[in-house]
């Protein structure tokens, strides 16, 4: 049953690492253009685990997220996915897209919740369901604010 939960961050990965307007935010407007390998630039700012103090060490924008579960039946279990978004706060600012608001946190925020939101819509899907976003709760260590989002989807035991 524990095996979802490493599948559950995989599929996550692929996700955020394939969506266009995360690229922009975590490595820059023209990111197809620089000379790097794309997804190990990307796996600098896609961390597979929620924030450890002192493991960011530049000043950027982040996405952080861990996967866990609870039961919630005889067939059915509810997997939670948490995502930790994140920005050093000396570079916050941002001139949102149209259609999006607040700082840069806010805006990144708003593309996660939205690229789960239509995995239905897309084919793309956890479990048996879409994640359901529970709760959003600040994000305020040392240099660092954002958001803390959780997302639970059920799915088959």
């Amino acid at each position: 049953m524990l095996k979802e939960l490493g599948r559950y961050k995989i599929t996550l990965l692929s996700l955020l690492k394939n969506s266009d307007n995360i690229c922009k935010i975590l490595l820059g407007d023209n990111y197809e253009n620089e000379n790097y390998d794309l997804d190990s630039e990307l796996e600098k700012y896609l961390i597979p685990h929620l924030y450890i103090q002192g493991t960011i060490k530049e000043k950027r924008s982040y996405i952080l997220f861990d996967t866990g579960m609870y039961k919630g039946g005889s067939s059915i279990k509810t997997m939670r996915i948490t995502i930790q978004v994140i920005c050093d706060k000396s570079i916050i600012e941002c001139k949102p897209p149209r259609g999006y608001y607040g700082f840069k946190y806010d805006v990144l925020a708003q593309y996660v919740e939205e690229l789960l939101c239509e995995i239905k819509d897309n084919g793309r899907k956890f479990g048996i369901g879409i994640p359901d976003l529970v709760t959003v709760n600040d994000f305020l260590i040392n240099d660092y604010v954002g958001h803390t989002l959780t997302f639970d989807v059920k799915d088959f035991r």
